[in-house]
C-alpha cells in the first residue's frame, strides 16, 4: 500500500468516524426528545384527569350548595312563618286585653259597678281583670235583695 493510498484510505475512515458521531448525537437528541415529549405526555393526560375530577368535585360542591340553600330558605320562610303566627297571637292577645279594658270601661260607666282607675306602678298590660274590678260598698247594700247570678238555677 502506498502512502496516498493509506492517506486515501485514513480520510475515508476520519470521514465515516465523523458521520458516526454526527448520527449517535443525533440518536442521543432524538432519545432525549422522545423521553421529555413522553413525559409532557403523561403529565398533560395525568392533568387532564385532575381536571376533570376537580370538574366532578365542583360539580358536586354545586349540587350540594343548591341542596343547602334551598334547605336553609326553606327553614327562613318557616321560622318568619313561626315568629308571624307568634306575632299573630300575640296581636290577638294585645287586642283581647284592649277589648276587656274597653269593656270594663264601658262596664263602669254605664252603672258604677267596677273601678277602673288604674293602680299606681301597675302597668296595663300586667293588671288582671279581678284585679281591676272592685265592687262599691253602697252599690251591693242595694242588692242585697238580688240573687247572683247563675246558669239555670237561683241560689237559696
Amino acid at each position: 500500500m502506498t502512502p496516498e493510498e493509506f492517506e486515501k484510505i485514513k480520510a475515508a475512515e476520519k470521514d465515516h468516524l465523523r458521520k458516526v458521531r454526527k448520527l449517535k448525537t443525533v440518536v442521543k437528541q432524538l432519545e432525549r426528545q422522545k423521553k421529555i415529549s413522553g413525559a409532557l405526555n403523561e403529565l398533560t393526560s395525568s392533568m387532564r384527569e385532575k381536571f376533570d375530577v376537580h370538574d366532578e368535585m365542583m360539580d358536586r360542591v354545586a349540587i350540594d350548595s343548591a341542596l343547602n340553600e334551598a334547605r336553609l330558605e326553606i327553614a327562613l320562610e318557616t321560622s318568619e312563618e313561626a315568629d308571624r303566627n307568634a306575632q299573630l297571637a300575640q296581636d290577638e292577645a294585645d287586642l283581647a286585653r284592649v277589648r276587656a279594658r274597653q269593656v270594663i270601661d264601658q262596664i263602669s260607666e254605664d252603672d258604677g259597678s267596677v273601678d277602673a282607675a288604674p293602680s299606681s306602678g301597675e302597668p296595663e298590660s300586667d293588671r288582671t281583670e279581678s284585679s281591676n274590678v272592685r265592687q262599691r260598698p253602697d252599690r251591693l247594700e242595694k242588692r242585697d235583695d238580688l240573687p247572683e247570678k247563675t246558669i239555670g238555677r237561683m241560689k237559696p
